[in-house]
């Protein structure tokens, strides 16, 4: 059977430039490693294959971004997973097409189900090619979301890059959770004109936290003090949004002389 004739993978990171109206245009590969850069990535760890390329070149290029190989793509996933848990911060990671996405499955239902944010970026054939029999060719959206990924979808054409970049982050930072993104190697190399900053790279920032009325803290200091007189042991449940606030909850749990248990909701 005849093979397609196809253009050669860009194996050299692509250079940003002007189009005619002065704005800078990228690659999507750059794009999306600015973005990520942007949301305080620091590291991103993941496999190496023939459908990431030009995001790897495009993430080793950059200055304020390192890529961690990792032996095996589920190692990069739970890597990233501990990331976004010790730096309460978004955590990514990168797998090839095929084995290398469904590699990563462990990895993310553990950010998802600890309530970590973390943004998998995994590549695809050439975007013509996609749907029929050939080479590491896999339904990795179907996959993802039949495993518990709620936001897992494919990037078909360069215009969907710039909304799908937004929602993928924005359900990650603004859930807690995992998101997924597939990127066909061909669309990583286009060129594309870019707004200047990502619009959801501060979306946890943006997030009002839930504060409790008084009233509510003065009920349950009452509930406190009633389990306190009759000599009932206490434990303090402690849940994301307290992240900050280890020393205060220290020093309530040993006047209360009472455990704590951690969660990441």
């Amino acid at each position: 059977c005849p093979q397609l004739s196809s253009s050669p993978i860009n194996s050299q990171p692509m250079t940003t430039q002007l189009n005619p109206t002065g704005v800078r245009n990228q690659s999507v590969a750059d794009y999306v490693v600015q973005c990520l850069v942007d949301c305080g990535v620091t590291h991103v760890f993941g496999g190496h294959g023939g459908a990431v390329v030009p995001l790897i070149n495009s993430i080793v290029a950059h200055p304020d971004i390192t890529f961690v190989y990792t032996r095996c793509e589920v190692n990069a996933a739970l890597a990233a997973a501990a990331y976004a848990k010790l730096r309460n911060s978004l955590g990514c990671c990168l797998g090839t097409s095929g084995p290398g996405a469904s590699h990563l499955t462990t990895g993310l239902l553990d950010a998802a189900l600890d309530h970590v944010s973390v943004l998998c970026i995994t590549g695809l054939k050439k975007s013509y090619s996609i749907g029929y029999s050939d080479f590491q060719d896999i339904r990795q959206a179907e996959l993802f979301r039949a495993a518990g990924i709620a936001f897992s979808t494919n990037v078909i054409h360069k215009k969907q890059v710039v909304p799908i970049m937004r929602d993928a982050m924005a359900a990650a930072l603004a859930q807690h959770t995992c998101a997924h993104m597939a990127l066909p190697v061909d669309i990583q190399q286009e060129i594309i004109c870019p707004p200047p900053k990502l619009c959801t790279r501060n979306a946890r920032e943006r997030i009002q936290p839930v504060i409790s009325h008084l009233s509510v803290l003065e009920h349950v200091a009452e509930i406190v003090k009633n389990c306190r007189d009759k000599g009932k042991h206490l434990l303090l449940a402690v849940g994301n949004r307290a992240v900050h606030a280890g020393d205060e909850i220290l020093a309530l749990a040993e006047l209360l002389m009472a455990g704590v248990v951690t969660t990441q909701d």
